[in-house]
């Protein structure tokens, strides 16, 4: 059996439920018909979006380990882990953090010189 693992379609469902859950408070139940292959990754990816977007750092076989000693048919093949990492690059791709919202860039070379006597660090 197949299912739809594109990364794109999964940030957008899971960044779609969260919305909804926001703006209920209350909680999300994921569910599939085959008891947790698709509806674990769900909630694996779910937590892992959590995570990323509030503590920045995170280790992926942690998380789906703990999950996993809850229900061990999350996440039951190397597809599907490899769904993780890359809906996770495409959260970080397409993030907008705020201490770069209004980031230009110099555009005359001038404005780019670099005094190394000024730089603290260079001396180090």
């Amino acid at each position: 059996m197949t299912t739809d693992l594109d990364p794109h379609k999964l940030l957008t469902f899971i960044k779609q439920a969260r919305s909804y859950n926001a703006l209920a408070k209350g909680m999300i139940l994921y569910t599939c018909r085959n008891g947790a292959r698709y509806s674990g990754l769900a909630c694996v990816l779910s937590l892992l979006v959590d995570r990323m977007e509030h503590d920045s750092c995170l280790t992926v076989p942690l998380v789906v380990g703990s999950v996993k000693s809850i229900r061990p048919e999350v996440i039951p093949t190397v597809d599907q882990y490899r769904v993780l990492y890359d809906v996770l690059q495409r959260s970080t791709d397409t993030a907008q953090y705020g201490n770069v919202g209004n980031f230009t860039t110099a555009t005359k070379s001038s404005d780019l010189s670099l005094d190394k006597d000024a730089n603290t660090y260079a001396n180090l």
